[in-house]
């Protein structure tokens, strides 16, 4: 995994990771909350030395002095007996202090005593009890030196503590931050290799190794036609970049007959196969739109036009195809809805009448669109697309996954159908991926398309159009 995928898998899952991290400081913030306050002051002590040997500096005996003092001073008996008494004598409770110590670099000649309390003002008096008590009972802690009060002296009283200085919120907001962070980025890559959602259109490309012929972005609540209802909306244009894409697949325009399907329901066949079928009709190419989805039709519903009579009327030869196709005014698009039958419907999509209803078709269309099932439930797009002359993939992001593109490429390969490439359903609404992308190499080296509009469009001009130009 390299950085670029990286950042596209925390881009996608960001929500897990905000959570997660969320979660985590929230939690380092329960747990600074329950602990009790402490507070903490500090006193200061200078140690003197009352007999220097020769060629000893004073400030080096000192910081010795001090150095030895903070190893023992605040643990002599003597020295929690003056302590205590020095309590006694100010009314303070009799009690150990949460924490004391005493420290000394061993270069400067001060003694520091900190001590830490959850009564601010007992901590206060209890450091300030230390300073008094530690001068006079020297001569108890160290007998071998005289003149005690040459050996230390106060310095710096301990002052009043005006806030804890634990629990450190600081210290447990960042440390829960950074926990968050890391068990945050952990579930998002662990996520991703479990559920292998293709949530990314490049993920999806690397899966199929197929061309990505165009991503349609997200649609708005019931638009469900946008080169009907807006036409100059980036989904309308993203439709017409899959249709520009679809006429630059082979030399000679796009693929006569195309069957349509996905892995799992719900991914947007439909509307792709209305919505390209009506930009291959505003090209000016004869259209028809199948419906062989007998299990769930809805073509009909899209266009506002009847089930029946229909596919499985023609193929059950209840009508004729002449009765069964429907026109869509205003265009030169025709549909041929799913009809009702009671027959099962793998015995009519496998019947000897299929293939010969499909040659029927293309001869009355410059393009055949099928609509078929979802290939990973049902096997229904295997039956059709064995007669296709070329397959194309709609993938939804957020509902295909690696193992079900893998699955489905899979089983079209067994029945060695030729797929043409893949559509990207519900991706970003950025106008610069909405075109083609991986286009096979012969005509991603066509930079410069024809002059010609109808040429461009995949169209071969007349000999009336042609004699015109020159």
């Amino acid at each position: 995994m390299d950085l670029q995928h990286f950042v596209r898998i925390v881009r996608r899952r960001w929500r897990l990771l905000a959570l997660v991290v969320l979660a985590s400081t929230l939690g380092a913030a329960a747990a600074a909350a329950v602990q009790r306050p402490a507070y903490e002051t500090t006193s200061v002590l200078v140690a003197t030395t009352g007999a220097i040997s020769d060629g000893a500096v004073p400030t080096q005996a000192a910081a010795q002095r001090a150095l030895d003092l903070s190893r023992f001073a605040v643990t002599r008996p003597v020295v929690i007996e003056a302590v205590a008494e020095a309590a006694r004598a100010s009314g303070l409770p009799e009690r150990t202090p949460d924490g004391i110590s005493a420290e000394a670099d061993g270069v400067s000649p001060f003694l520091t005593l900190t001590v830490t309390d959850r009564d601010p003002q007992w901590a206060q008096a209890v450091a300030n009890a230390y300073l008094a008590a530690l001068p006079d009972a020297l001569d108890d802690i160290d007998p071998g030196v005289a003149a005690s009060a040459e050996q230390l002296t106060s310095l710096t009283p301990a002052a009043l503590p005006t806030t804890p200085s634990n629990p450190d919120w600081s210290l447990y907001l960042s440390m829960g931050l950074l926990l968050g962070l890391a068990l945050g980025t952990g579930l998002v890559i662990f996520r991703e290799a479990v559920q292998k959602d293709s949530h990314d259109p490049d993920d999806m490309a690397r899966v199929l190794n197929l061309p990505m012929l165009g991503i349609i972005p997200l649609a708005e609540p019931k638009e469900t036609l946008p080169l009907r209802a807006s036409p100059t909306s980036p989904r309308a244009e993203a439709y017409r970049a899959v249709q520009a894409s679809l006429s630059f697949l082979r030399e000679d325009g796009p693929p006569r007959s195309l069957v349509v399907t996905s892995a799992s329901s719900g991914e947007g066949v439909s509307t792709v196969v209305a919505n390209v079928g009506l930009s291959l009709s505003g090209s000016g190419r004869r259209v028809i739109l199948v419906d062989a989805n007998l299990r769930r039709p809805s073509l009909h519903e899209l266009f506002g036009l009847t089930l029946g009579p229909g596919l499985a009327d023609a193929l059950t030869e209840r009508s004729t195809l002449a009765e069964a196709l429907q026109t869509i005014e205003g265009t030169t698009l025709r549909v041929l809805s799913a009809g009702t039958s009671s027959d099962s419907h793998v015995e009519m999509l496998t019947s000897a009448r299929m293939p010969e209803l499909l040659r029927d078709l293309q001869k009355e269309c410059d393009v055949l669109l099928l609509d078929t099932p979802p290939l990973l439930p049902v096997a229904d797009a295997l039956f059709l697309a064995v007669h296709a002359a070329g397959v194309l993939l709609v993938a939804r992001v957020g509902t295909a996954t690696g193992d079900r593109l893998r699955r489905t490429l899979d089983a079209m390969r067994t029945v060695n159908a030729p797929m043409v490439g893949f559509v990207v359903n519900g991706g970003e609404d950025d106008p610069e991926r909405m075109g083609p992308r991986r286009l096979p190499r012969r005509h991603r080296e066509r930079t410069t398309p024809p002059d010609d509009t109808n040429a461009a469009m995949g169209e071969t001009p007349d000999a009336e159009s042609t004699s015109r130009t020159d």
